[in-house]
C-alpha cells in the first residue's frame, strides 16, 4: 500500500526490541518479508517520502533505521543466506 506494488507469500522474518533514546520511546518491531507480485514502485505519500532508492544488501546506507540495525545484529538476511 505504501509503495504501490502487490506482494505475496508474506512471512515472519524477525522481531526487534527498539529503544529510541532521543525520542524516549520504546517499540517492538515485527519484520516481515514477502515476494514481489506485480506493480511499479511509486511514491504514494509525497508528504512523508521524497524518493525511493535501491541498495545491494552488502552496501546499505548509513545511518540505518534502528530496527534495521537491530535486525542485522541478529544476522537477519531477507534472502535467507
Amino acid at each position: 500500500e505504501e509503495a504501490g506494488i502487490r506482494i505475496k507469500n508474506v512471512r515472519f522474518a524477525g522481531l526487534t526490541n527498539d529503544i529510541h533514546e532521543i525520542e524516549k520511546k520504546h517499540y517492538i518491531t515485527i519484520a516481515m518479508v514477502a515476494d514481489y507480485d506485480s506493480g511499479e514502485v511509486k511514491i504514494m505519500e509525497p508528504d512523508k517520502l521524497e524518493r525511493w532508492e535501491w541498495f545491494t544488501w552488502d552496501n546499505l546506507p548509513e545511518p540505518l533505521f534502528l530496527p534495521m540495525q537491530n535486525l542485522l545484529k541478529q544476522n537477519f538476511n531477507p534472502f535467507g543466506k
